[in-house]
């Protein structure tokens, strides 16, 4: 009716044939042939593919989005996240493991950056900006113990601006 194809409930399992759409138990069963399911647009592209080892895959590399910045994924799950090129992140990004930036595994240490760079250059390890150009203010490393609920700094290391073209003094201070 009107153009729509109905696939009724079926009462069993029909067997395993490639080529095969079937509704059983509620679930709409979408069965490819032995080399997967292409998703294809009526410009002859592939768009998607989900191949006969389960991988979801772009039709074309580096093609296609899951999502946009109007209509976001909510969440993904997954047990190792492999981001190649520029990726830009917005909220929080909270890790429950360890991290390694510049090396694949970060041994014993909870955060290891490596990476070449060379002393009294604006090029390091970690370069930590200010947010304004406010004489007296600039950025830090604040060291803090912590219990449930509460939150001290115990020290830090900051830079303290003084002047013109990041003129200033490196600060070091302990709570107490």
């Amino acid at each position: 009716a009107g153009g729509d194809i109905r696939i009724a409930n079926s009462g069993g399992w029909t067997g395993e044939y490639g080529g095969k759409i079937q509704q059983y138990l509620n679930f709409l069963y979408i069965q490819g042939g032995t080399n997967g399911i292409r998703l294809r647009h009526s410009d002859g592209n592939d768009r998607w593919v989900i191949g006969s080892s389960g991988h979801f895959d772009p039709g074309a590399a580096g093609s296609y989005d899951i999502g946009n910045t109007g209509n976001r994924v909510r969440q993904i799950y997954s047990t190792n996240v492999n981001v190649s090129g520029v990726s830009t992140f917005s909220g929080n990004v909270i890790s429950y493991g360890k991290i390694g930036i510049g090396e694949d595994d970060p041994e014993s240490n909870h955060v290891l950056i490596r990476g070449s760079s060379t002393v009294a250059t604006k090029s390091g390890h970690i370069m930590l900006t200010g947010d304004s150009a406010t004489v007296g203010e600039g950025p830090q490393i604040v060291f803090a113990e912590s219990g449930s609920g509460s939150s001290y700094a115990g020290g830090y290391v900051g830079f303290l601006r003084q002047g013109s073209n990041s003129i200033g003094h490196l600060v070091f201070g302990t709570r107490g």
